[in-house]
């Protein structure tokens, strides 16, 4: 049985609302910026960020976890 992530089965609108900005935390003294899956598709949002951020966290649900993670690569090609 393909194992998932459990909340693959949920619509992504009821968890997650379209913003204006993007979130960006000092965690212990690492600049950490959030986004979700579907912020994947949008690279430059993730290049403007690039100077004033060290970790990105992206929360990505509906992911097969034997899926490629070649939708991860795309930001860093672009």
């Amino acid at each position: 049985m393909p194992r998932s992530i459990c909340l693959r089965s949920l619509k992504r609108t009821t968890l997650f609302s379209p913003g204006h900005e993007t979130l960006t935390l000092n965690i212990a003294g690492t600049a950490v910026s959030f986004f979700i899956c579907f912020d994947l598709r949008f690279a430059p949002d993730f290049w403007d960020l690039a100077p004033t951020t060290d970790l990105y966290v992206v929360i990505a649900i509906g992911l097969k976890l034997e899926q490629p993670l070649e939708i991860f690569t795309h930001c860093a090609r672009h």
